[in-house]
């Protein structure tokens, strides 16, 4: 049987620690109103639930890995990268090139998920 091609949950949760230092750096009551977007206000609920379905969706894939489990796990995993970057806004502006990168690292990684 091939090896299957994950990625860990521990990247989720690294990214997600990351994501809530920046954002609470990034967005603390402390900056100017006109300096936040609005969508900084709720940011959590912007990619918390995609998340949680990538992780949803590792699991199931991990415990079943069928063609069909593998194509979900692949989407979700793109849909959470699509959600860490709609809050992109929301970073400071010292770390959105780092921010970037990362997320550009992870896309490359979901889409290097081989569903065969």
């Amino acid at each position: 049987m091939e090896t299957q091609k994950y990625i860990k949950h521990s990247n989720i949760f690294l990214i997600t620690l990351i994501l809530i230092f920046m954002l609470l750096i990034g967005c603390s009551s402390s900056d100017d109103d006109g300096d936040l977007n609005a969508n900084c206000n709720n940011w959590t609920e912007q990619y918390l639930a995609q998340a949680n379905a990538f992780s949803e969706a590792s699991n199931v894939y991990t415990n079943n890995p069928t063609l069909v489990n593998c194509q979900n796990y692949k989407a979700a995993g793109l849909n959470y990268v699509n959600a860490l970057e709609s809050v992109i806004d929301c970073v400071p502006t010292a770390n959105s090139q780092a921010y970037i990168d990362s997320l550009n690292e992870y896309r490359a990684e979901v889409n290097a998920i081989e569903c065969n």
